[in-house]
């Protein structure tokens, strides 16, 4: 694979990492939950269960559907897609989802 190719893919594992960070920081959280740092996402996690965690992430392998996904604790995991939105449009449709996961993975 040519150097532009790797150089390319890590700045786009940087950006996505970031935006994941960014994000997180908006979603409301509750009483108990704390923001961590896993590789290159960012997650909830309860105070007292710690194992009840979800992460947001690059996609990964999973980028031609969307370039962040979803992971829980447990290890599933599920790309948010883009749909060829926007970027600002994309970015609300994951906000939305990772608030709706927290809200059923968490609560």
């Amino acid at each position: 694979m040519p150097s532009h190719s790797v150089e390319a893919d890590e700045l786009w594992q940087l950006l996505w990492a970031h935006t994941a960070h960014e994000l997180m920081l908006r979603v409301p959280r509750e009483p108990g939950w704390d923001l961590f740092s896993a590789g290159n996402g960012w997650g909830l996690r309860r105070q007292d269960a710690p194992r009840r965690a979800l992460l947001l992430h690059p996609s990964g392998a999973a980028r031609a559907v969307g370039d962040l996904s979803i992971t829980a604790a447990d290890g599933s995991s599920q790309p948010i897609p883009r749909s060829n939105h926007s970027y600002p449009t994309y970015l609300d449709l994951v906000e939305d989802a990772v608030v709706t996961a927290c809200r059923s993975y968490l609560a």
